[in-house]
């Protein structure tokens, strides 16, 4: 995708207008040290879609990263779009109780997760009843989805919280 679509797409529709619509969540997580990602997708009734994206990193990991790279991660975490979480690796559980928080109120319909090293986080949001369902990270689970996504971006039919 052309990314310059994606950083010339236009704010999200406010709070209160998102809550009306079905919403769905992806989640990405690394397995020990690499960032995760949660995205929220609502569909509005015209078709077009909103999105807010949360990021997680270990902070101990900017000591191991060019200055360059921590410099980058700084600035996403002082922009709220980035968190450092503490210590060496992934905190799953920190994580789990931000998605929760985060999607409390809404008219969620599923949690996408891939359960390769995300089964324990996947039955702990379970227990919480929160609506779940696996989708592994393949091509032919991704790939027209994806597709999907940049046609509704270069047709302008996107909003995003993103300023990345």
């Amino acid at each position: 995708m052309d990314m310059l679509k994606w950083t010339d797409l236009s704010a999200v529709a406010p709070m209160h207008e998102l809550k009306t619509y079905p919403m769905w969540v992806g989640v990405d997580l690394a397995n020990k040290i690499d960032i995760c990602a949660a995205v929220k997708v609502w569909q509005a009734n015209n078709g077009h879609v909103h999105t807010d994206a949360k990021f997680w990193l270990p902070e101990d990991r900017l000591a191991r990263c060019s200055r360059q790279i921590a410099e980058l991660y700084r600035k996403w975490s002082a922009m709220g779009v980035l968190t450092l979480t503490d210590g060496e690796v992934v905190d799953h559980n920190q994580i789990k109780e931000e998605i929760i928080t985060w999607v409390s109120g809404q008219t969620l319909k599923e949690i996408g997760f891939d359960p390769w090293s995300a089964t324990q986080f996947g039955l702990s949001l379970a227990e919480e009843g929160l609506p779940l369902v696996e989708v592994s990270q393949t091509v032919r689970n991704l790939s027209e989805a994806m597709k999907a996504v940049e046609a509704l971006v270069y047709a302008g039919n996107c909003t995003t919280t993103s300023t990345l």
